[in-house]
């Protein structure tokens, strides 16, 4: 004999998957849809239904899927499904930044071990997350990979700062409690010294994953080494009519000059993109 919520959590789990199966139903894509953007609020890199024992009720939007992750924790359950819609990394040592907040633990006083933020705190730097439009790290550092961009940092938009094409969400931008708990959410990812938006050394990203037709993280500069030692560098700079390019000086990664007859875009010219290789 069933009690009422294993039978409710036994009947949630049955038309999930018989929804989840017939992909062109109404009900399947409406489903589809629901699961991808539900991972997207949740900011985490795996599975929210394949690893549902890691709690996220305090920041997901959502109802009955909630109730479902709920049920799944509950029982020490998961659903292992195709295309769970998981937001993938764009460079060697990314992280996504809800994964680590979720899961950081106080290490020091009688509170060791207890969780580091507190359900309003998750619940304001999601809210902040998704006003940035961000997920991974790289979503909010340099292209350098080193540091974070201030402008992420204090959520104020400038034009020079690189542009994430996630999801569109329609947030209103937080408070200011909620935007001193998303600092303190990146300092976790930064040193102690006085320049706190400098990532620590396990922190720092390198290369990237992906083509730069494929990367999420948009930077306004460009920069192509050139496929041999006889074709000249360019910078590529994002303009209003499209990209515009100038040939380089200097092809050091970190002293990145344009000729003398091409025109600096910003005074963060020397944290670009390298494009792959073709």
């Amino acid at each position: 004999m069933f009690h009422l919520y294993d039978d409710q959590g036994y009947g949630q789990c049955r038309h999930f998957l018989k929804s989840w199966r017939s992909p062109d139903s109404p009900q399947g894509k409406l489903l589809h849809i629901s699961v991808a953007w539900l991972q997207f609020c949740a900011g985490v890199d795996w599975s929210i239904l394949g690893n549902p024992q890691i709690p996220l009720t305090h920041h997901l939007e959502s109802k009955w899927l909630k109730s479902l992750h709920e049920y799944l924790c509950s029982i020490d359950a998961n659903l292992e499904i195709h295309n769970p819609y998981t937001p993938q990394p764009q460079r060697v040592n990314d992280k996504a930044i809800m994964s680590v907040v979720v899961q950081a633990r106080k290490t020091n006083g009688p509170n060791a071990g207890k969780a580091l933020f507190g359900p309003k705190d998750i619940k304001h730097i999601n809210c902040c997350r998704m006003y940035l439009n961000v997920v991974f790290l790289s979503d909010v550092c340099n292209a350098a990979g080193d540091t974070i961009d201030p402008a992420m940092y204090s959520g104020d938009f400038d034009n020079t700062m690189s542009k994430c094409n996630h999801h569109r969400v329609n947030q209103a931008k937080p408070g200011a409690t909620a935007w001193a708990a998303w600092q303190r959410a990146l300092n976790l990812f930064c040193t102690t010294a006085r320049l706190r938006k400098r990532l620590k050394p396990p922190h720092q990203l390198t290369d990237w994953l992906h083509p730069i037709n494929n990367l999420k993280c948009q930077c306004p500069v460009v920069y192509d080494p050139g496929i041999d030692n006889n074709i000249t560098d360019f910078v590529y700079c994002q303009a209003p009519q499209g990209w515009t390019k100038h040939a380089c000086l200097y092809t050091d990664y970190d002293n990145i000059l344009p000729w003398r007859l091409s025109i600096p875009y910003h005074q963060r010219l020397p944290h670009v993109i390298l494009l792959s290789d073709p």
